[in-house]
C-alpha cells in the first residue's frame, strides 16, 4: 500500500474518530459519573466551540508562522 494512501486514511479516521469514540463512550460516562443526559449537550457544545475557535485561529497563525516554516516543522519528524 503506497504510503501517501496510509497517510490519508490516518488523517480521515483521526479526523472523525473524536466524534465516534464520544457516541460510544457517553453511557459509561454518565453512569460512572452520575450525570444527567442534558450533560451531553454541554459536552457538545463545549467540543463544538472549541473546535469552532480553533478553525477561526488556525489560520492567523499559519498566516503569522508563516505556511512553508509550519510545514517543514510538521515535516521534521516524518523524516528518516
Amino acid at each position: 500500500m503506497p504510503p501517501l494512501l496510509v497517510l490519508t486514511y490516518v488523517g480521515v479516521v483521526s479526523l472523525g474518530l473524536p466524534d465516534a469514540v464520544l457516541g460510544v463512550a457517553w453511557p459509561l460516562l454518565r453512569t460512572a459519573f452520575a450525570l444527567p443526559q442534558s450533560a451531553l449537550g454541554a459536552l457538545l457544545v463545549g467540543t463544538g466551540s472549541s473546535a469552532s475557535i480553533e478553525a477561526w485561529r488556525g489560520g492567523t497563525v499559519v498566516h503569522a508562522a508563516g505556511a512553508e516554516r509550519m510545514a517543514g516543522r510538521h515535516a521534521i519528524p516524518t523524516r528518516r
